[in-house]
Formats: structure tokens, sequence, C-alpha cells
């Protein structure tokens, strides 16, 4: 079930007055903020998603982290 968004947050995107016309918007920081935690909150209190989001976060990591770290060797099923 959706939550309701409290009336600070306003609309994550709207439509930028110019700039290419259909093509440009404004990102509200404080309402992606807000709905990003939001959701990781729930992910993460919920134990059904909890293995999907260990293996996702590993994945994260693993993606954002350079490829030759050298903690990556102690990883099962790494090669050196």
């Amino acid at each position: 079930m959706s939550e309701t968004r409290p009336p600070w947050v306003g609309p994550t995107l709207t439509h930028a007055p110019s700039g290419a016309p259909e093509r440009a918007y404004f990102l509200n920081v404080p309402a992606m903020y807000w709905g990003v935690q939001r959701l990781l909150r729930k992910l993460l209190v919920d134990e059904n998603h909890l293995p999907a989001a260990e293996e996702l976060a590993h994945a994260m990591v693993l993606f954002l982290t350079a490829p030759n770290a050298s903690w990556r060797r102690a990883l099962p099923g790494a090669t050196s």
C-alpha cells in the first residue's frame, strides 16, 4: 500500500518553463530523497524481500567499485 506524501514534498518532476520543449524538467531533490528513503525503509524491514535486497546490494557494490579492488579477491568465486 502506498504511503501518502506529506504536503511539503511536492511533485518529484516538473516541466521546466524554458529549455528544450517537452524534454526539460526540474528535479525536486527533497521529494526524490523522501521517496527513495521510504522505499529503502520498506524494503529493509520486509523479510520477504531481504534475500533479494541483499543480492542487489552486493551486485551494486561490485558494479560501483573498481574491478581490481583488493577486497574482491576474497569473495567466493573470485578469480585472480
